[in-house]
């Protein structure tokens, strides 16, 4: 009887780690990337993940935030990635994936974080000098910029007299433009901005800078008569 009782006893603790076991790995969700802690991100990414069963049969809640407050992003369905742009420089964010089965069962993933990228300092140091007035016409607009991560930049360029700037290049991978002098006018007040950008889609505006061509005046050429 004690032996029957002692089987009886094994058997239900066996049956009991069984479930238990089962019930661990039969339903996994584990995050894939962004890795977590990862830094210096871009703006626009994918998150990803792995269900241990068909997705296919399942609703993916995807739960994001900045810092550690946790709110519905988007809702999937069968599918173990999403993409997730307009996100903010320099901030941190949180994310989960909660999966839904038909039943309303509920399977949540680990909460990980990540880091977007840092965006370009601010534009610095024009050449021509800010406010600068020139006696003769400018043929390159100069500055300086750089990435507090390191990022490759590249450049857009608006230029224009007051309340006219218009984009006039875009993309410029040298801090650097080159101006075609017959296109300006003496006399005239110019404006120029340039706007830089990282390749992680963080930009920065740079403030509005100016310069002013003066008016050459023409020197009289003095002549003399012979005999007078």
């Amino acid at each position: 009887m004690k032996n029957s009782l002692q089987r009886l006893l094994l058997s239900f603790i066996l049956v009991i780690i069984l479930l238990h076991v089962q019930s661990c790995t039969k339903s996994k969700v584990i995050l894939q990337t962004p890795r977590n802690r990862e830094r210096n991100l871009p703006l626009q990414l994918r998150l990803s993940w792995e269900f241990s069963k068909n997705p296919k049969d399942y609703t993916f809640e995807i739960f994001l935030g900045e810092g550690q407050e946790l709110s519905l992003f988007t809702k999937v369905v069968g599918q173990t990635s999403v993409n997730i742009s307009d996100l903010k420089p320099a901030t941190k964010y949180s994310w989960q994936v909660v999966v839904v089965s038909k039943n309303k069962r509920r399977y949540e993933s680990q909460i990980w974080s990540f880091e977007t990228t840092n965006p370009p300092l601010k534009p610095t140091n024009p050449l021509p000098q800010d406010g600068e007035t020139l006696v003769e016409t400018p043929t390159t607009l100069t500055w300086m910029c750089e990435d507090p991560d390191g990022d490759k930049l590249t450049y857009d360029l608006y230029f224009g007299e007051m309340g006219a700037m218009q984009l006039l290049a875009s993309g410029l991978s040298k801090p650097e433009f080159s101006l075609d002098p017959d296109a300006l006018k003496s006399s005239v007040t110019y404006f120029w901005q340039v706007v830089a950008r990282d390749d992680k889609y963080a930009q920065t505006d740079g403030p509005i800078w100016s310069f002013t061509i003066s008016k050459i005046e023409a020197t009289p050429i003095e002549s003399s008569i012979d005999g007078k």
